[in-house]
Parts: C-alpha cells; structure tokens; sequence
C-alpha cells in the first residue's frame, strides 16, 4: 500500500519539477538581454591613473558598450 503512494508522490514530484524548467527555460530564452555595468569609483581611478578627464573616460566607456554606472 505504501510503496504504489510513494511512486505517485515520485511522479508527481517529477512531473512538476519538468513544468516548472519548462516555464524557466522558455521564459530565459526569451528574455536575452545583457546590460554591463561599471563601478563609478573605478572609472574614477581608471581617470585619475590615465590622466583623461573622467568624461573621455565615461564616453570610452559608452562606445564600448558600457551603459550602466554603479
């Protein structure tokens, strides 16, 4: 009586363990964007260490893909 219970509990578990990675999987697929991002305190350092004002260094940034400052 016990053992039949327990593969339908096994099952069950399985088979909503599937429709959840379903759900996941389509939902990242067709969700692809990537934003990058950079510390602030970086760029500044990156800046002060160069010796390019911190604008030249944000636009460098900017047409390399960067759009997110942190």
């Amino acid at each position: 009586m016990v053992r039949p219970l327990l593969w339908v509990l096994i099952l069950v578990g399985v088979a909503t363990g599937l429709r959840s990675a379903s759900h996941r999987w389509s939902t990242e697929n067709n969700n692809r964007r990537v934003e990058i991002a950079v510390d602030f305190a970086e760029l500044r350092s990156l800046s002060a260490a160069t010796g390019e004002p911190l604008d030249t260094v944000l636009q460098a940034f900017k047409s390399a893909g960067v759009h997110s400052v942190t």
